[in-house]
């Protein structure tokens, strides 16, 4: 289960990772039952997904799962040895992407990115984000991607989820990214503007404290200090 979050490639990661034959997908993307369709019951969730052989692994990729507190709770109880996979890009060039998709809104709030309080920002607070997560599941159950890593090198990437996911390694000539705004493969992740500098900085110093409790969390730095 690919649980997000949004902004960070988990769509391209998971378009590649359907590639083994060995992985296929729900009938649809985005299913959302654990937070908002967990009403319909596991029989529908079930019903979402084709009929394969033992040997072939589902995969549920809902990037907003890991936003949802209720989440991790929903599925431990439903698939306890489930395994986990989460990108993290650099919450400054994540915040400024999900921002610029939004732009087009209006209110005055939402325009001002350098604010405490702005929604974009808490989404980029991966500490706050994973701890209800580890709290239900081990930790070898989740495997922590990179996002900068799979740009870089997107073959080593792919492998590394093969083998987390116990299944045969497979390497591609080539490797897709899906950009769900435009519903189409695109060579590439972003198009946006580019970020002032004055908001880079503020940004940079905002996620500064937030980015030291998630290496603290997971015993790893990943070197985020500043727009790359």
């Amino acid at each position: 289960m690919i649980i997000g979050p949004t902004r960070c490639g988990t769509s391209s990661l998971y378009k590649n990772l359907l590639r083994h034959p060995r992985i296929d997908g729900a009938k649809k993307d985005r299913l959302a039952f654990f937070y908002a369709n967990y009403e319909k019951g596991i029989e529908w969730y079930k019903a979402q997904f084709p009929d394969v052989n033992p040997d072939v692994l589902l995969c549920d990729a809902t990037a907003l799962y890991i936003f949802h507190s209720e989440c991790p709770r929903h599925i431990y109880r439903w698939l306890p040895e489930i395994k986990l996979i989460a990108m993290l890009r650099n919450p400054v060039t994540r915040s400024w992407s999900h921002f610029c998709c939004n732009c087009s809104r209006e209110d005055s709030e939402w325009q001002n990115l350098m604010r405490s309080d702005h929604p974009v920002l808490e989404q980029g607070i991966y500490a706050d984000l994973l701890l209800p997560w580890l709290e239900c599941f081990d930790r070898k159950q989740l495997l922590i991607i990179k996002s900068e890593d799979f740009f870089k090198d997107s073959g080593q990437v792919v492998s590394e989820c093969f083998k987390f996911l116990k299944l045969p390694d497979m390497k591609f000539e080539s490797y897709e990214y899906y950009d769900l705004r435009k519903k189409n493969l695109a060579q590439g992740v972003d198009e946006h503007p580019k970020i002032p500098h004055e908001t880079e900085e503020w940004l940079g110093e905002f996620f500064v404290p937030h980015n030291q409790r998630l290496y603290q969390l997971l015993g790893k730095d990943f070197g985020w200090r500043d727009n790359g």
